[in-house]
């Protein structure tokens, strides 16, 4: 049995220890969701013993729980103050100049105007924003990606977070009045204790591949909070217990793929371009007995929910079914 597989298991709220999807998110400080949430509402019910979508709802609404570019700049479900606790961590982080087109400075400029924009009028629409460009900035090389660049700017720069509830096509950016500057440094020695607590056993070097942080930067404070292996040796057999024989599934973007460098802990050599696509997706794993047994899908049509899988290694397929099953029953959907 992988000791390491349901140490990490648990630790990534995957054993079904969580009530409310606030503390799903806050758990592995923030959850991994694509320009769609899709994935990342799957992440959380499936680590959540109750989920509602209307709780999530409720969490965007209030704007408790904020979609922005942060970790590794990939767009993730947070917590507010945890993309706040991101933001500081990666201050000195950017994006490539090549975002820019070579125009650099033009764009920083114009950043500088659309914070202000934003402050003033408390939102702003991705398609305003893009009006903007088009008007401030009229020989910018649209193919150059600057509308990406200048928005993920704006986002980094802790003036705006993204509505999770606004349209895909139009994403709404709302002003951060509550936001807190606070050095890379302190920002570090807190957020690296929590990564532990949602990642553990984990190392330097993972934590480096999750948060996008340079090694460089991390290093000294890493040594300086004296960062042990804190695993409880002591529940390594009731936790290799719980998943003995047992399914478990993981969703699309999963911090089990994403918040360490080695992926052969879970994903053996052969079937990592499997799991993870030419076109950059991350696949949703089955895991069964403490192994990677395959991988799965669903697509929703209205009131309809429909599950795929590719499975190649031992399994259970009634225990298989069963979590399909409790997934269409938490989204209030019929299997079809």
């Amino acid at each position: 049995m992988n000791d390491i597989l349901a140490q990490r298991l648990y630790s990534s709220g995957l054993l079904g220890q969580f009530e409310d999807p606030l503390e799903v998110i806050q758990n592995t400080v923030g959850i991994q969701s694509q320009e769609q949430v899709h994935a990342a509402e799957m992440g959380i019910l499936l680590r959540s013993n109750d989920f509602h979508q209307e709780d999530l709802d409720d969490l965007y609404t209030s704007q408790k729980v904020v979609l922005a570019w942060a970790n590794r700049w990939t767009l993730h479900l947070f917590d507010f103050k945890d993309w706040e606790l991101l933001i500081n961590a990666r201050q000195d982080e950017h994006l490539p100049d090549s975002y820019f087109g070579g125009k650099k400075s033009e764009a920083l400029e114009f950043l500088r105007l659309l914070k202000s924009e934003v402050k003033k009028f408390g939102e702003i629409s991705k398609k305003k924003i893009i009006e903007m460009i088009e008007q401030e900035l009229p020989d910018f090389d649209k193919k150059a990606y600057t509308h990406y660049g200048i928005m993920h700017r704006l986002v980094a720069s802790g003036t705006a977070y993204i509505d999770p509830a606004s349209p895909v096509n139009d994403r709404c950016f709302i002003y951060a009045a509550d936001f807190k500057r606070d050095s890379s440094e302190k920002a570090l020695e807190k957020l690296i204790p929590r990564y532990l607590s949602g990642f553990s056993p984990a190392s330097i070097e993972d934590f480096v591949k999750w948060s996008g942080i340079k090694k460089t930067t991390v290093k000294p404070v890493w040594e300086r909070l004296q960062i042990a292996d804190i695993s409880d040796s002591s529940r390594i057999s009731d936790l290799s217990e719980l998943i003995r024989e047992k399914t478990i599934l993981g969703s699309r973007f999963d911090s089990l793929m994403t918040g360490y460098l080695d992926k052969t802990w879970l994903v053996p050599e052969d079937k990592i371009s499997t799991m993870w696509t030419k076109n950059g997706f991350l696949l949703a794993p089955i895991i069964y007995d403490g192994k990677l047994a395959g991988h799965w899908n669903y697509k929703i049509s209205g009131k309809k929910i429909q599950f795929t899988s590719d499975i190649w290694g031992r399994h259970n397929s009634k225990q298989l079914e069963e979590k399909f099953e409790k997934i269409a029953d938490k989204l209030k959907k019929v299997i079809s």
